[in-house]
């Protein structure tokens, strides 16, 4: 599988984006969907009312997230 990786210039500080990445009700506010999200490695993620699910993999606080992705249906890691 390819790798796919892109990069935004986001208005904010590191401290800002990082909790607007992990809090559930932040998320949910700029997705419009319901978020289930906890700061825990091996630990479950769901965003877009479930259209995305994943395995939390790491976290660097106010700088990192590590995440494997599932979309819909698909079994493959993303």
């Amino acid at each position: 599988m390819k790798e796919l990786r892109k990069y935004y210039r986001i208005k904010g500080t590191p401290e800002e984006i990082y909790a607007a990445l992990i809090n559930p009700f932040a998320i949910a506010l700029w997705t419009g969907g319901a978020a289930e999200m906890k700061e825990e490695p091996g630990t479950s993620f769901s965003l877009f009312d479930g259209d995305i699910e994943g395995i939390n993999i790491a976290f660097e606080q106010n700088s990192r997230i590590t995440q494997e992705w599932f979309f819909g249906d698909q079994e493959q890691k993303s």
